[in-house]
């Protein structure tokens, strides 16, 4: 998967004299995309290979993750003409309504191994009861694995990273938050990831807001509620 990403790339810089601008933010976009769930693949890579005494069965659960990580890559390899396309700027098609606690248990099952697995302690809560959401599966993977990698990149080690939900009528938001590193990297630097987390959730009828209050930041998602009757459709 990962030489047939290689080609493509190869390929589509064989034609960059041709490509529109918006073709190139996207596949810098892509580029961009594909770090975290790379590195999540070479640390589960090491878990198994520099552990000791792993039981068959915890061997089979972190191959299990290594699979699901690698066809997402596969997914970004094989869609690249579309991810780089006039066509894909405009619209996305949604799935049908899932409760954001459901969504939010598959996409962060490795995320949250990765978290740890970097010595970061994690904090889930629910503040509400959980509600109905209507997203792009795909694009939610690439939001979380922009938000982990900055958590990664940024985050303090003393301080735990906070999940949360919170919602009203309208709407449930979903907040990370953690405290900065001291020393770290200035947040400005992460400018393409947040603004490709902006983008991917306005695709999605939703909205995006960060804050830096003191030492912390926090980066909230904003999913509008549906209701049942809702059919499956695409947003502008």
């Amino acid at each position: 998967s990962l030489n047939e990403m290689r080609k493509a790339f190869i390929k589509k810089g064989e034609r960059g004299e041709g490509m529109t601008k918006t073709g190139k933010e996207n596949l810098s976009a892509i580029s961009h995309d594909l770090r975290t769930p790379l590195t999540t693949l070479i640390l589960f890579i090491e878990i198994i290979k520099t552990k000791k005494n792993l039981a068959d069965e915890e061997r089979d659960h972190y191959i299990q993750k290594l699979s699901v990580i690698a066809n997402r890559i596969k997914l970004l390899s094989e869609n690249l003409e579309d991810f780089t396309s006039e066509k894909y700027r405009y619209s996305v098609t949604l799935d049908d309504p899932r409760s954001l606690t459901a969504i939010l248990d598959e996409v962060l099952a490795e995320p949250l191994v990765f978290l740890r697995e970097r010595d970061f302690r994690v904090v889930r809560k629910t503040d509400i009861g959980d509600g109905r959401i209507r997203v792009n599966s795909h694009f939610v993977y690439r939001i979380i694995d922009n938000i982990v990698s900055n958590i990664d990149r940024y985050a303090s080690h003393d301080h735990p990273i906070t999940i949360s939900m919170v919602g009203n009528r309208d709407t449930i938001t979903l907040t990370f938050e953690n405290r900065i590193a001291v020393g770290g990297e200035p947040i400005s630097s992460s400018k393409l990831g947040i603004s490709l987390i902006k983008e991917m959730m306005h695709k999605m009828g939703g909205s995006c807001e960060t804050s830096v209050h003191a030492d912390r930041f926090a980066i909230s998602l904003a999913f509008p509620l549906v209701p049942e009757s809702d059919s499956k459709k695409a947003l502008p």
